[in-house]
C-alpha cells in the first residue's frame, strides 16, 4: 500500500478507472453525489457498478429501526443526504475493462470484489450511532485501502464532524456529506503520486459504546436538554477578552487561561467582545476585537490602545459597515496597516487599508472571490503568502473545512489549493488566530467546536505546506476547563508586549429592574 507506482495507478497518461460497489439496500442521495464527483474529476472515470457480496447485506432491529424513523420526522436533515436516489444498474463484469479502484460505499464490506490484483480496493467507512451512543463529540469518516481477506487497512482520507445529541439521523447527515470530497482527495493524489496511502492516523473506535443502550441514551439527552433550558433562564453566558502582559524576552508561547495575570476587559451588558488580535505600531500597542450589539443584531470591529497600566480609555468602534464584521486580522504591509476581517456576509475575503490608523478602514481589494469564508489568516512560509479561512457549506452546523490559497503578492492572482478543502474537522478547521512559529515550525491554532461552538483551541503543528499538499499533526491544546469560570475559549493571539484571548464565561442573570411606582405581585 503505498509505495512507487504501478500501471493504472496515475502514471499511465490515462484517467483512474473507478468501479464502484453499491450498498447493500437503499442507495442514498450522499452516494449518488460520490458518483457524481468520479465523473467530474478530470484524474479519473467511472467504469461501472457492481452489486454488493450477499454477506455485506445487513437488518437492523426493530427498536433501532424504529427509532431511526421517528428521529427523521422528528429531526430531517437540510438537504436530506440520506434520502434514497435511484439505483443504478450494475455492470456485467465483462464490460467494466480494465480498472485501477474498487470503491466499496458499504461499511460492512471487508474488502471489495478484487477485480485484477493491481487494482486498489477502497471502502468508505463512516459512524454515528456508535458516537452517539458512548456520548462522543466527533464522528470519524474514512476513505480506507484495505489488503486482504483479513481486512488490514490504511486510511485515505478522514473528515470530523460533530455529533448531534439529539439526533442519529443529522450526526449520520453530517458526517456522509464528506465523502465526496474524501474520493476525489484520494484519487487526486494517487494520479499524481501513483499511490494514495498516507499517514494518517488511524481511526479510533468508541471505547464506551458498549456500555450505553438506546434507552439509556435517550433518557441521558433528555436530561441534557432539561438542564440546557433552565441554565439558560438562570445564568447569562457572554464572550470576554482577557490580556495581560507577556513575559520579557524568549520566544512566543501558548497563552495559559489558568495563569496569573489576565486581566479582563467588561463590555456594557447591551454586547460582548471577542476575537482580539494585538498588533504594534510605532512602539504603542492597540488591541482590535469583534463587537457584537443585541440591538443591531451583528457586529463591527472595535479597537483600544494598551498601556503598561491597562487600556487607554474605552474601546471604540473603529469600522462598522452595513454588514457583520468579526475577527479583525490586522497587520503592516509595505508600511501600510491592513485589516482580513471576516465578511461572510458581504461574501468574499476583503483586504481593507487604514488611512488614519486606527480608524478609516477602506476596502482594498477582494483577495477571493465569491466564497463564504470564516476567519482569514495569512501567513508568509518559504517566501510565499498562504491564506488560510473555514467554509461553511449550506445545512451544516459549523464552519469545518479549512481552504487554503496562495499568492506571490498581496494583490494576488489567490489560486485555490488543489486538495481543497485542505482538512474537514470540526475539532481544528476553523481558524483560532494568527499562525506562529515555534522553534522551527509553524503552529496553526484552530477552534474546536466538537463539543459546542468555539469550546477550545487545537494546535496543530504545519508539517507540509505546499502546492500540491498539506499536513498538520495536533501538537497541543487550550482548554477552558483550567480556568476558574471560563466555559469555552476560540481565539488567542500575541504582540512582543501582550497576550489576548477571549473567553465565555457564564454568570448568573439580574432580575429586570421595575419602573419606578410599580409593586411587585403579592407585596403588601
Amino acid at each position: 500500500m503505498g509505495g512507487a507506482a504501478t500501471p493504472g495507478q496515475g502514471c499511465t497518461g490515462r484517467p483512474l478507472r473507478v468501479a464502484v460497489q453499491l450498498p447493500p439496500g437503499r442507495f442514498e442521495r450522499w452516494a449518488e453525489r460520490v458518483v457524481a464527483a468520479i465523473r467530474a474529476e478530470p484524474a479519473a472515470e467511472l467504469a461501472g457498478f457492481l452489486e454488493p457480496p450477499a454477506r455485506a447485506r445487513r437488518r437492523r432491529g426493530p427498536a433501532l429501526a424504529l427509532y431511526a424513523a421517528l428521529d427523521r420526522l422528528a429531526f430531517p436533515a437540510a438537504g436530506d443526504p440520506l434520502g434514497e436516489a435511484p439505483r443504478p444498474a450494475a455492470t456485467a463484469l465483462g464490460l467494466l475493462g480494465t480498472v485501477d479502484v474498487v470503491l466499496a460505499l458499504a461499511p460492512a464490506v471487508a474488502r471489495p470484489l478484487p477485480l485484477e490484483p493491481r487494482a486498489d480496493a477502497w471502502v468508505v467507512r463512516s459512524g454515528g450511532l456508535a458516537e452517539m451512543l458512548a456520548g462522543e463529540s466527533a464522528v470519524v469518516t474514512s476513505l480506507e485501502q484495505v489488503a486482504g481477506d483479513a481486512g488490514g487497512a490504511a486510511v485515505l482520507a478522514q473528515a470530523w464532524t460533530a455529533v448531534d445529541p439529539l439526533s442519529l439521523n443529522r450526526t449520520r447527515a453530517s458526517a456522509v456529506r464528506k465523502v465526496p470530497h474524501l474520493v476525489r482527495t484520494a484519487l487526486v493524489r494517487m494520479a499524481r503520486d501513483g499511490a494514495a496511502a498516507h499517514d494518517a492516523p488511524a481511526t479510533p473506535a468508541p471505547a464506551s459504546a458498549r456500555a450505553r443502550t438506546l434507552p439509556g441514551h435517550l433518557a441521558r439527552a433528555a436530561a441534557g436538554v432539561l438542564l440546557r433550558r433552565v441554565q439558560e433562564r438562570v445564568f447569562d453566558r457572554r464572550w470576554h477578552v482577557l490580556f495581560r502582559r507577556r513575559r520579557s524576552g524568549g520566544a512566543r508561547g501558548v497563552p495559559d487561561p489558568a495563569a496569573a495575570g489576565w486581566r479582563p476587559l467588561a463590555a456594557p451588558r447591551d454586547r460582548f467582545w471577542a476575537d482580539p488580535f494585538v498588533v504594534e505600531r510605532g512602539g504603542r500597542h492597540w488591541l482590535f476585537m469583534e463587537e457584537y450589539s443585541y440591538r443591531r443584531g451583528r457586529a463591527a470591529i472595535a479597537c483600544v490602545e494598551l498601556t503598561e497600566q491597562g487600556p487607554r480609555g474605552a474601546p471604540e468602534v473603529v469600522f462598522a459597515p452595513d454588514h457583520h464584521v468579526s475577527y479583525p486580522f490586522v497587520f503592516e504591509h509595505a508600511g501600510a496597516m491592513l485589516m482580513l476581517p471576516e465578511t461572510l456576509e458581504a461574501g468574499g475575503i476583503r483586504l481593507y487599508r487604514a488611512r488614519d490608523f486606527p480608524r478609516d478602514w477602506r476596502l482594498e481589494r477582494v483577495l477571493v472571490p465569491d466564497v463564504r469564508a470564516s476567519d482569514p489568516t495569512l501567513v508568509r512560509h518559504d517566501g510565499r503568502l498562504w491564506l488560510f479561512a473555514a467554509l461553511q457549506r449550506p445545512h451544516e452546523r459549523f464552519a469545518d473545512e479549512l481552504c487554503v490559497w496562495w499568492a506571490d503578492d498581496l494583490a494576488g492572482p489567490w489560486t485555490p489549493h488543489p486538495l481543497n478543502p485542505v482538512l474537514c474537522d470540526v475539532r481544528s478547521a476553523r481558524p483560532a488566530g494568527a499562525l506562529f512559529r515555534s522553534g522551527d515550525w509553524l503552529v496553526r491554532p484552530g477552534q474546536d467546536s466538537s463539543r459546542g461552538y468555539g469550546h477550545a483551541v487545537s494546535l496543530k503543528r504545519v508539517e507540509l505546506l505546499s502546492e500540491a499538499d498539506y499536513r498538520e499533526r495536533e501538537v497541543g491544546r487550550v482548554e477552558p476547563g483550567a480556568a476558574k469560570g471560563m466555559l469555552a475559549i476560540h481565539s488567542l493571539n500575541a504582540d512582543d508586549a501582550f497576550e489576548v484571548i477571549d473567553a465565555n464565561r457564564r454568570r448568573l442573570k439580574r432580575p429586570r429592574r421595575r419602573p419606578a411606582g410599580v409593586r411587585a405581585r403579592g407585596g403588601g
